[in-house]
């Protein structure tokens, strides 16, 4: 049954519905919210119960710094335009800290091309490195300079994409 069940709920995880957070509604009695689920939905299973269903939860979650780069000599090497991994830079690829990087250190978590979900970002491709001074960064990267300052500089949650949640 577990078999039967497993694709369509990849489906559902790779459109990004879940279940919902926190219902908030008024109380019966007009006075403070509810955090109560509408009665149709009790019951349902959180993030981390389904995740875990489906094989894909209990990877480690990591808090990192994340900011913006563009393609400039002041904030890349004498060639900004080709990544730590030999591609070409564009939309979807992320620089990492070294400590996060295997090719710096055999124990970090990730390696080139692997995928990774930033918590309210989304997905990137790992193709790049940051200078040996930075731990626990990210760096996305965007088309201009002006983008890169508007990011700015925020804490989020860096998480490995698995290459096939089906794996069971």
């Amino acid at each position: 049954m577990r078999f039967f069940f497993a694709p369509a709920l990849a489906l559902i995880l790779s459109l990004g519905l879940r279940p919902a957070e926190v219902w908030h509604r008024p109380d019966a009695r007009g006075g403070e919210l509810s955090t109560r689920p509408p009665v149709g939905l009790r019951g349902a299973p959180d993030r981390e119960v389904l995740d875990t269903w489906l094989g894909i939860g209990g990877r480690p979650v990591f808090e990192i710094t994340v900011t913006g780069y563009s393609s400039s000599r002041d904030q890349c090497d004498a060639d900004p335009f080709t990544t730590a991994a030999n591609t070409q830079v564009r939309t979807g690829i992320i620089a990492l800290s070294r400590n996060l990087l295997r090719r710096y250190y055999p124990a970090a978590p990730f390696n080139w091309g692997d995928r990774v979900h930033i918590e309210g970002v989304g997905e990137f491709v790992v193709e790049d490195s940051m200078n040996a001074r930075y731990l626990n960064r990210a760096d996305i990267w965007f088309p201009d300079r002006a983008s890169a300052s508007a990011w700015g500089v925020r804490q989020l949650k860096l998480s490995a994409v698995p290459e096939n949640p089906l794996d069971l």
